[in-house]
């Protein structure tokens, strides 16, 4: 016999089965955050690698190192690069394609981010559903309905 005060033990809770949507959905997840985790870790991996032949040159020896930032493509793009007959004639016709190329890449990745905040924000209103239907005196985090975050969080 238990004690009159000893903690009741806890009845099992019943799981929720995920429907194939929501387990797709998961594991889509799941893999995307895998593929970045060795995504990061390879490029690491892969810089030491190209670095490590570099660093044996000066194993060993006291060697003092100059570097010079070349600053003649940043002269180029102040000017518009109208200097034909000039040494960085040629970097300043690559300038535009690598500013192209870059502006594209940054709104990929903001629409990329867009895309993933407003699935974040899709599952926490879906998480925070199911946990009101578990307890229905739970305080939610505020989060409004839409894609706005919350006033007060700014």
């Amino acid at each position: 016999m238990l004690p009159a005060d000893a903690p009741k033990p806890q009845q099992p809770r019943q799981h929720h089965r995920l429907s194939p949507e929501e387990l797709r959905f998961a594991s889509v997840i799941l893999a995307c955050k895998t593929l970045s985790i060795v995504a990061k870790y390879a490029a690491f991996c892969l810089s030491i690698w190209w670095l490590a032949p570099s660093l044996q040159a000066f194993a060993g020896r006291q060697t003092r190192v100059d570097i010079k930032a070349n600053t003649h493509l940043d002269v180029q793009l102040a000017n518009g690069g109208s200097s034909a007959d000039s040494p960085g004639a040629a970097a300043s016709s690559a300038t535009p394609w690598i500013l192209a190329i870059l502006t594209a890449a940054g709104i990929a990745y903001a629409r990329l981010q867009r895309r993933l905040y407003r699935q974040s924000v899709r599952q926490l209103q879906r998480t925070a559903a199911l946990e009101k239907q578990l307890d229905p005196n739970r305080q939610g985090s505020g989060l409004i309905q839409g894609f706005q975050p919350n006033p007060e969080d700014r």
